[in-house]
């Protein structure tokens, strides 16, 4: 008996029983202790307690299995969930990337169909302007033959006028007399009677691009005898065809131009009345006669 007070001795003081497989051993060294020592009641009640921590044991393993189990599937998850971040994280890059390319396509094709629409638009307006330079330049061409025909009637007309105007022709005939049949011509044959400075006021009015009235409207009213020798000044006769044709002596004739260029505001002395009234112009053109 001594030898299993001593073996009980001993498994108790190394009896643990927070851990259940040194208590189990504990229960079953217990057990069998009992058993030896006849307390089989005792080694029943070991026996019992054995099997409880062998209970203990199987569940503390199964838990732990399944805790093992649980981080696994966990640590699985975790990089299945990764993974499946990772995967959509490219996919939506990748949307983002043909999103990005895409409208980076329409932007650069719809600048170059900009382009290519302002380059027609330019096209068209180059085409444009040469056709509208082209009509103006026709237009122009055929406005200077319309000018410069009308000008060429117009000529022809005042030509016509100076060819037909008897007053006209009775000056002429005045001119190509020579010095002894003037003298020979009875006084006052060539004086212009009040019928003829009317016409001639008209002819000169019409040929000169209505010298007259403008010469009117600039000097104000001008006396018959005034309008009359600006008229015949304008035609370029001198004092020697325009005496007999007003009918006066050569004093008198100077004493009217000057009195006329005093009323026409000629104050330079070195431009006679006959070149003045030679030059001055109006509407760019005169006869030449």
């Amino acid at each position: 008996m001594g030898k299993y007070g001593n073996a009980r001795d001993y498994v108790v003081d190394s009896m643990d029983s927070s851990d259940y497989r040194r208590y189990g051993s504990y229960c079953l060294d217990m057990s069998r202790i009992e058993e030896g020592s006849g307390n089989l009641l005792k080694a029943l009640d070991y026996h019992k307690r054995y099997a409880a921590s062998l209970d203990s044991l199987h569940k503390e393993d199964v838990a732990s299995r399944v805790l093992e189990w649980q981080k696994k599937y966990d640590v699985m998850e975790v990089a299945a969930e990764r993974d499946r971040i990772r995967a959509y994280s490219r996919g939506v890059w990748l949307i983002v990337a043909v999103l990005v390319m895409t409208v980076l396509m329409m932007i650069l094709w719809f600048v170059k169909r900009i382009q290519r629409k302002n380059m027609e638009l330019k096209l068209v307006a180059l085409a444009k302007d040469k056709a509208m330079s082209e009509s103006i330049e026709l237009m122009r061409n055929r406005a200077d033959d319309m000018l410069r025909s009308h000008i060429d009637n117009e000529n022809r007309l005042k030509e016509y006028i100076y060819d037909t105007d008897h007053v006209i022709n009775k000056i002429r005939r005045l001119k190509n007399l020579g010095k002894t049949e003037r003298v020979s011509e009875p006084s006052g044959k060539f004086s212009l009677s009040d019928e003829e400075i009317e016409s001639l006021m008209m002819t000169v009015d019409v040929c000169h691009n209505g010298f007259m009235g403008y010469i009117r409207r600039e000097y104000g009213p001008l006396s018959d005898e005034d309008q009359v020798l600006i008229c015949l000044l304008k035609l370029g006769l001198q004092n020697r065809d325009i005496a007999p044709l007003l009918n006066v002596s050569d004093n008198t004739l100077k004493k009217r131009k000057r009195r006329l260029k005093d009323k026409l505001g000629v104050e330079d002395e070195a431009i006679s009345l006959d070149d003045w009234i030679m030059n001055k112009t109006y509407g760019g053109r005169t006869a030449g006669h």
